[in-house]
């Protein structure tokens, strides 16, 4: 890799649509690397990886190019990749590859097509998707510097539908203007939907499609978890939410609004079973903390970012995304890097110890008995020194 003419440059908020614009005339194959200031949610940093071959635009992440982070990206909005026969043969097929040749992503990519797995027109709807929502939350909202790499042996290896970097641009700058419409009504898609019943059962229309509605806002998910489930891009599914609250048929809880005690230590948990989350949330917050939660892992790093966490929580066995390859995410990102972090697992195994003290993690067993309450709440206390005084512990 010839470094000597990487790119570096540095840009204040909207600067960056015209420094990517230059430096894909210089570089036109190869990875930038951003450290950003996103100056709209408390100065909070974080780290964004972009990649261009021949001068189009083929993967944006949180993580550099591999084939794990695409295919965390594609599973956002592939549906058909996150079922369990999916990903069996998934597997099967890289099993056929070689160490060097699974970082051929457009290969793999390819074969997957090719068994029928996913479809081409999949691959392009999902790297657009994922390209317009990371412009959506970095292109105009940041501060910053970058670092653009050449790699051209990226042209054997990321053989991927890219987009001309000036239609993304043109299409994103649309979808802000959007987005400054939707947020005087639907200020975060940390919001979580409540339906009027009453509403609903009144207003003319087809069973099957009050029945959706329905179903998914009793989930309890937020917006943004809802268009995750349901493979969306985030805009077009607040679009929709927008006209149900115009319509009297929804209204919005805002994140955490029952929680929030003004000054007291955030902790954050990730867990993919409510049961664990509700739990949790009501043990920790009658000691006197507020308490984020979120029950996706693919969607963790973001809301960290714009959360103020003193100490994590995070589950290891979550599908999608295992906590230990969530931690590595979670420690790239600059602003989250020294927040401490809390391993929590029903297997107390050695091996699963030893892997928490490589990660620099704490660990915590979670309870599997009543008998082990007691246990729990005495070690998860002693994990939170010094940020507030404990009160009466309700049953958990």
């Amino acid at each position: 890799m010839n470094t000597a003419t990487n790119l570096n440059f540095s840009f204040q908020l909207e600067e960056l649509p015209k420094q990517l614009l230059v430096a894909i005339q210089q570089i036109p194959t190869g990875s930038c690397r951003f450290q950003l200031t996103l100056n709209d949610n408390g100065s909070r940093q974080c780290t964004w990886y972009l990649t261009v071959v021949q001068s189009r635009v083929v993967y944006s992440g949180i993580e550099p190019l591999s084939w794990s982070s695409f295919q965390t990206l594609l599973k956002r909005y592939l549906l058909p990749l996150r079922t369990a026969q999916a990903q069996k043969q998934i597997l099967q097929l890289i099993e056929q590859f070689s160490s060097q040749e699974r970082n051929q992503v457009g290969t793999l990519i390819k074969q997957i097509e090719k068994a029928g797995i996913i479809t081409h027109q999949q691959v392009i709807q999902g790297i657009q998707n994922q390209l317009l929502a990371d412009f959506d939350t970095f292109l105009f909202r940041c501060s910053g510097s970058g670092e653009f790499i050449p790699e051209p042996e990226l042209i054997f290896q990321a053989q991927l539908p890219g987009f001309k970097l000036e239609d993304l641009i043109s299409r994103a700058k649309k979808r802000q203007a959007e987005w400054d419409i939707i947020k005087t009504r639907i200020p975060s898609m940390q919001c979580s939907p409540i339906l009027n019943t009453e509403a609903i059962n009144g207003v003319k229309l087809p069973d099957p499609q009050k029945q959706q509605i329905q179903l998914l806002v009793s989930s309890g998910k937020t917006l943004e978890e809802i268009a995750y489930k349901m493979g969306n891009d985030s805009l077009e599914l607040a679009k929709v939410f927008l006209k149900l609250m115009g319509s009297g048929l929804v209204s919005l809880s805002l994140p955490n609004d029952n929680n929030l005690v003004t000054g007291a230590p955030e902790i954050f948990i990730i867990d993919d079973s409510p049961l664990i989350i509700k739990q949790f949330k009501t043990l920790v917050s009658s000691w006197g903390y507020q308490v984020n939660t979120c029950q996706n892992p693919l969607l963790a790093v973001e809301q960290l970012l714009r959360s103020k966490a003193s100490m994590i929580f995070v589950d290891i066995n979550m599908p999608g995304l295992s906590g230990f390859d969530l931690i590595k995410q979670i420690r790239r990102q600059p602003n989250l890097a020294e927040i401490p972090l809390v391993l929590l697992t029903a297997e107390n195994s050695i091996s699963n110890q030893w892997r928490a003290q490589w990660a620099n993690c704490q660990f915590l067993v979670k309870p599997r008995s009543r008998e082990e309450v007691s246990q729990f709440r005495t070690e998860l206390k002693k994990m939170l020194p010094n940020l507030s005084g404990v009160t009466e512990e309700p049953e958990i």
